[in-house]
């Protein structure tokens, strides 16, 4: 299965052997220059599930070599969204252009390379909007690595973050940590949340946006904005007419390819709310 997995993404050579740990494997892969986009977030998703069977490391390669540990021979970061630059805490990633914001991270531990189009559509939708941030609380909700967290930090937000995986939660801080920002990272699920939040960022899978609709609502401030994004553009009419029918449209963002959808939907105000009762 590891090896029809890989050769979907591209893998010039894949070798499992023996990892240097009891019941552990080592995994060799090679790809070409040219790989599919977000080839990381992929392969470490596959990883990480290997992983809950003992041991796993990860060699990668350009072409013939040379082996290097984990993503180093071939995550070199790039765009996100405008204003962003997605790079590795090792050397040799893209430069960084003067214009952009570099954000470190490291995409190791299946929560996300940053480069996946859902996380480039929230990105997009959280650049797009108008209103100056100026310290306010905003909720990362299904953090993952803390991309989006750590963006809502450089955009003015005061962010938050929530994951129930324990090692994304981990992920989250150390990313906060190396771009030197501050993140509280909750341990409690968006339904145990008292706080509301003036932004709330949700980067979920559409089942999970249903799922979740009402809690989502629920912590956001009157007036405040809730960003959605995971989702496929055919469920969008849908969801705007059951799920967040309280909520108002303001914009749906498109990836590149037409395949992925970030909705962004805004709160009534607290006049505009005891105006309806």
């Amino acid at each position: 299965m590891i090896e029809q997995l890989f050769g979907a993404v591209g893998a010039l050579e894949l070798r499992c052997e023996p990892g240097p740990e009891p019941g552990g494997t080592t995994l060799q892969a090679a790809f070409a220059a040219e790989y599919p986009p977000y080839l990381e977030d992929r392969v470490e998703s596959w990883l990480h599930a290997l992983a809950r069977r003992g041991p796993v490391r990860l060699e990668s390669a350009w072409g013939e070599g040379p082996w290097q540990p984990g993503w180093r021979a071939i995550f070199r970061g790039g765009p996100l969204g405008r204003r962003f630059w997605v790079r590795p805490p090792w050397p040799g990633g893209l430069p960084v252009p003067a214009a952009r914001t570099p954000i470190v991270l490291d995409p190791r531990g299946a929560f996300g390379s940053g480069q996946h189009p859902t996380t480039q559509t929230v990105v997009a939708a959280l650049e797009a909007l108008a209103e100056p941030a100026a310290g306010q609380p905003a909720l990362d909700v299904g953090t993952g690595s803390g991309v989006l967290a750590v963006v809502l930090a450089h955009l003015g937000y005061a962010p938050s973050a929530l994951d129930l995986e324990p090692l994304a939660r981990a992920a989250c801080r150390r990313t906060a940590a190396a771009n030197g920002v501050r993140v509280q990272v909750l341990e409690q699920g968006v339904e145990q949340l008292r706080q509301r939040f003036a932004l709330v960022a949700a980067n979920l899978d559409p089942q999970a946006v249903v799922t979740l609709a009402a809690e989502l609502v629920r912590v956001l401030a009157p007036g405040g904005t809730l960003v959605l994004g995971g989702l496929r553009p055919a469920g969008i009419e849908q969801l705007l007419r059951e799920s967040y029918a309280s909520l108002h449209h303001r914009r749906t963002v498109l990836s590149a390819g037409g395949d992925w959808a970030a909705l962004v939907l805004a709160a009534p105000s607290r006049s505009a709310a005891g105006a309806s009762d």
